[in-house]
């Protein structure tokens, strides 16, 4: 029996996930995961709080399968560009689609053509360091801050503007973004969301840190709370569900904050219905069940979620943003399986979720991809002529990234950080394709080249 080979076309979480359940479950299969970056990781480096080093740890848990003999890393080759949906189909046993929800939900105020209005993705891809994600600028004298959302990328875009420039240098935020939020400090957030106070998407954890910045006071603002959300926070009702009580514990706190010169406010059952400014942002309008007003912003970021964006040769299920699937089998919009395509993470079931979530959804769909396989696999990689040319063109590999990986932590020590990220996508390039380069530390974990 000759061992299959399997494409993961994505090197987030679901996809790390997703060749772990393949190596645990199959002993010969041979698994390459594709990005379109020359970095791996994904989510955990382009998506997780530069303040949260313990959650970017997982990736450690990612390099331990990267490092498997079964596995080879391909940045900088993107589906749908560099090589199409088809091609692969052709080439693999079966191909997992692994590349998450990387567009915004869009929404009609970021239309409005005003300056300070954006998406919470490429906020984060900025201060993240993702290289497509560096001509965003912020707007000078943004003092307050409007953001529109009640999850956790809110909670994590709203520390980024509150803490102390010192407390960031510690993390491995950009260089730009760090000299953009010491140069314009802001003094007021409003997280607003038309949500209750049980919809909220937060978890615990990350509202109590957001809660307790130091020289922050937390507030929610109770004019427009609907009476249940009232008695809830005034102990006369319980919640719904366990996460809902444990956010409604920390919120209870708010209410006796008290001594701090800056303000982050919580605004439950509140929506915003547009925006004022001539050529830049200076207010939102927002209603609640008190009517309508209108409060200064001159940053607005729209935190709403996100979706799939489209790949050419794929299905897109454009009202939900996701890739159609059954179980993590792909469907056509007509609903009929594509043997041989499947899907995982984001791209699967929508922005939502932990990064441990992708793990349990990683497992369904490898369970049915195996199921589908069957016991007759066969190697139909060798039918592709000029196939691993392609790779060898192209893609940089675990040795790159390692060389990437390497000096990014050089850099970091000189300055007094955990890490400098590199931006550019050519100095990434250069670095990850310099074999014969003098590395500022020893190369690790060497892998064979393509």
């Amino acid at each position: 029996m000759t061992a299959p080979n399997v494409a993961i076309v994505g090197s987030g979480p679901s996809g790390f996930y997703a060749a772990e359940a393949l190596l645990e479950q199959h002993p010969t299969v041979r698994v390459d995961i594709l990005d379109k970056l020359a970095t791996p990781f994904g989510l955990v480096r382009f998506g997780v709080a530069p303040d949260h080093p313990k959650t970017k740890a997982i990736a450690k848990a990612f390099e331990r399968t990267a490092e498997n003999a079964r596995v080879r890393f391909l940045g900088n080759v993107e589906v749908g560009k560099d090589v199409s949906i088809e091609a692969l189909t052709g080439a693999y046993s079966a191909v997992i689609l692994a590349h998450g929800a990387a567009a915004p939900r869009r929404h009609p105020l970021a239309d409005a053509g005003l300056e300070g209005v954006i998406y919470a993705s490429d906020f984060t891809r900025w201060y993240n360091g993702h290289p497509d994600g560096q001509s965003l600028a912020l707007p000078s004298g943004a003092a307050s801050v409007a953001i529109y959302g009640m999850g956790n990328v809110s909670l994590d875009i709203s520390r980024m503007l509150m803490l102390d420039s010192q407390e960031l240098a510690a993390t491995d935020i950009t260089e730009d973004a760090l000299r953009a939020l010491r140069r314009e400090p802001v003094q007021r957030v409003a997280i607003v969301g038309r949500g209750s106070l049980e919809q909220a998407k937060f978890s615990a954890p990350e509202l109590r840190e957001t809660a307790r910045i130091a020289g922050w006071r937390p507030v929610i603002a109770r004019e427009g709370l609907s009476e249940r959300d009232r008695a809830l926070l005034e102990g006369h009702v319980t919640a719904d569900d366990s996460r809902a009580q444990q956010n409604l514990e920390v919120l209870k706190e708010f209410v006796w904050a008290t001594g701090q010169p800056r303000e982050v406010e919580f605004r439950f059952g509140t929506t915003i219905e547009g925006v004022e400014g001539s050529g830049r942002l200076s207010s939102v309008l927002l209603r609640d069940n008190t009517g309508q007003m209108s409060t200064e912003a001159q940053l607005l970021v729209l935190s709403i979620g996100q979706v799939v964006a489209p790949v050419p040769g794929l299905p897109l299920d454009e009202s939900r943003g996701i890739i159609p699937n059954a179980w993590g089998r792909v469907l056509s919009l007509d609903g009929v399986v594509i043997e041989g395509l499947y899907v995982v993470g984001w791209a699967k079931r929508s922005s939502a979720g932990t990064i441990g979530s992708n793990r349990s959804c990683s497992r369904e769909t490898i369970a049915n991809l195996l199921l589908d396989l069957g016991d007759d696999p066969t190697d139909p990689r060798q039918r592709i002529v000029g196939w691993k040319d392609l790779y060898r063109r192209k893609a940089v590999d675990w040795n790159g990234w390692k060389r990437i990986d390497d000096e990014e932590l050089a850099r970091g020590r000189a300055a007094g950080r955990s890490r400098v990220k590199i931006t550019s996508r050519a100095e990434l390039l250069k670095i990850a394709t310099a074999e014969n380069r003098r590395s500022a530390l020893p190369e690790r974990n060497k892998k064979d080249a393509i």
